[in-house]
Formats: C-alpha cells, structure tokens, sequence
C-alpha cells in the first residue's frame, strides 16, 4: 500500500534490504537499489548506508527469517540520520556508533513494553 503512494507521488528511486526488489517492482519501480548489511549508495546528495536489524521477519506463513531486515543511515549537509526500522536492541548498536555520528535516531516502540524476544 505505501509503495504504491510513493509510486504515485512520483518517487523515482526505491531502497530495499536485498532480496525484496520484487515487492518495489510490484509497485512500479523502475529504479530499485538492493542493499545488505553496511554496503552505501550516494544518490541525489544523500549518502545511505544499509545497517544491520534484528527482527523475526515473517512475510507468509512458512517464510520464518528468510529475508533480510535493515536500518539505514542517511547522511547529507553535514547531518546523519539513523532510521532503525524495525528491530530490537542487538550488539550491531556498538559498531554503528563507531562508525557513524549520529545527530538525530529513529527509533521503533515496540508493543510488548521494549522486550525482543525470538
């Protein structure tokens, strides 16, 4: 549903963790980058580093973990934003610290008080 309004909206460029291009070209897209875990892209003045997540993913009934979960890092202007997508708290938290500068995070609440668990 959210694909299909960006699509809409004119967005021309779409990121995805890799292995779900094909939900962006479902919706439309032509241009779908895939990226895995600490690769980056430059597009459009904006630097996007792929971050590791830890998540239960579960797209269909019988696909347990079978694809990939992502933050990103965006950096442009000097200022770098950290969007944590859908995780919970995991040992990757150190090693993006050391390696980004983090002026503002995003952050996700979860439903069960703050708790992971798999």
């Amino acid at each position: 549903m959210t694909l299909r309004w960006l699509r809409r909206r004119g967005t021309s460029t779409v990121v995805f963790p890799r292995g779900l291009a094909p939900y962006g070209r479902r919706a439309g897209f032509r241009d779908i980058v895939e990226m895995s875990w600490w690769e980056e892209i430059e597009r459009a003045g904006l630097r996007i580093t792929c971050t590791p997540a830890q998540h239960v993913s579960k797209r269909r009934p019988w696909d347990r973990n079978s694809s990939a979960c992502c933050g990103y890092v965006i950096q442009a202007e000097g200022r770098t934003v950290y969007f944590a997508g859908d995780t919970g708290y995991g040992d990757f938290f150190r090693e993006l610290g050391q390696r980004h500068a983090i002026d503002i995070a995003l952050l996700p609440i979860l439903e069960n008080g703050g708790c992971f668990t798999f």
